[in-house]
């Protein structure tokens, strides 16, 4: 009696891994590992070892079975606080033509929500982490869908990019469909080692790909983009988790220096960051999506604050919020906590409506926008 249900048992978790392995490889929007040449370098990468990247500090995934249970019938039962409404989320339209008109002065960003933006700096048109779509999911019909489901702009009216940079290959950062529309519009891609494999998949040359390391630094046309170190992890099928890189960039012109810090749980190497390439006008750093269970991989609201002020930053703009709930606090919490921090200690910030205009050095929206 006990073999055959070992036997039942064995045969479903076979036919699940089989109808899972399936399911990736036909479906494009999972994306594709390294191959080739390119996992041979990977493995002679020193952090590379049996096919997972290993974190720059210690990281546990989490606090344990019972904290991921907790978390997940907190999630089950639903929470209408961590639900924005379109009307709670303005958004300031952005035109086409605008992003036409040569750019020349200081650095210009607009924020998409969530840790998408739009940077004009240097004479060029920068996007980070591409994620326009409805929801950050394989499915995005099944997916938590976008709060205010209008955008600045429709990814495929974006005149013209000439340079992705990619945090890592999570849904919430690295979307399909918003691949799709913009890729025949960009002129390189920037991203995190392994991540090739995913835009190669979907159809962007190999030519127009660079891989980086942590620290590695690459001059394009004026401007500098150096990767940064980071505390999380990577994965868009749940058996490759860290395959890929995860990091930020630190992104220098000959007038300003910014930090897109993209995801990471608080760590050591942001006083590491500030001192190799700070200080920075203006830091773009994660705040939202932080629980109980995934303590090491984002920052709580006060963690961002300090964040802030290791990398030597001159402003804050708070990011990773606005636009999903992927955790289990209320939509605004992140917002009026890292405020609530910063007052204490003395931070200037930036708090944009989503598609508003950013001027590095000279305009920083502060409204409130989020208080009824």
């Amino acid at each position: 009696m006990l073999l055959n249900i070992l036997l039942i048992i064995g045969a479903l978790a076979l036919f699940i891994t089989l109808v899972t392995v399936a399911v990736t490889r036909l479906s494009p929007q999972f994306g594709a590992p390294p191959r080739g040449e390119r996992l041979r370098k990977l493995k002679q990468h020193p952090r590379f070892s049996r096919g997972k990247f290993t974190s720059y500090v210690p990281t546990p995934a989490n606090l344990g079975p019972a904290a991921m249970a907790k978390a997940m019938w907190e999630f089950a039962k639903g929470d209408k606080r961590r639900q924005a409404k379109p009307a709670d989320i303005p958004i300031v339209k952005l035109s086409p033509d605008e992003l036409k008109k040569p750019h020349n002065g200081p650095a210009e960003i607009y924020w998409f929500g969530h840790s998408t933006l739009l940077i004009r700096m240097g004479g060029k048109t920068l996007l980070t982490d591409p994620m326009l779509g409805r929801a950050p999911s394989p499915f995005p019909a099944m997916g938590g869908k976008r709060f205010n489901p209008e955008l600045p702009i429709n990814p495929e009216d974006i005149p013209f990019i000439d340079a992705v940079l990619l945090s890592h290959d999570h849904y919430d950062h690295l979307d399909y469909g918003t691949v799709l529309k913009i890729k025949d519009r960009v002129r390189h891609w920037f991203v995190a080692l392994g991540t090739a494999g995913h835009l190669i998949r979907w159809g962007v040359p190999e030519s127009n790909i660079t891989e980086m390391d942590w620290w590695d630094s690459h001059e394009f046309e004026g401007l500098q983009f150096t990767s940064v170190p980071t505390r999380h992890f990577t994965g868009r099928i749940g058996l490759d988790n860290q395959r890929t890189l995860w990091m930020g960039f630190a992104i220098k012109s000959q007038q300003e220096n910014i930090l897109f810090g993209a995801d990471s749980g608080y760590f050591k190497g942001f006083s590491e960051i500030g001192e190799r390439l700070g200080p920075f006008d203006l830091t773009m750093l994660e705040c939202g999506q932080y629980g109980d269970a995934w303590p090491y991989i984002h920052m709580v609201p006060e963690e961002t604050a300090q964040a802030h002020l290791d990398v030597k930053g001159k402003t804050l703009m708070p990011i990773h919020w606005g636009a999903f709930a992927l955790s289990l606090h209320p939509w605004d919490d992140s917002i009026k906590r890292v405020k609530a921090k910063g007052k204490v200690l003395g931070i200037e910030f930036c708090t944009p409506k989503i598609g508003q205009k950013v001027v590095v050095g000279r305009n920083y929206p502060q409204e409130d926008w989020w208080v009824k």
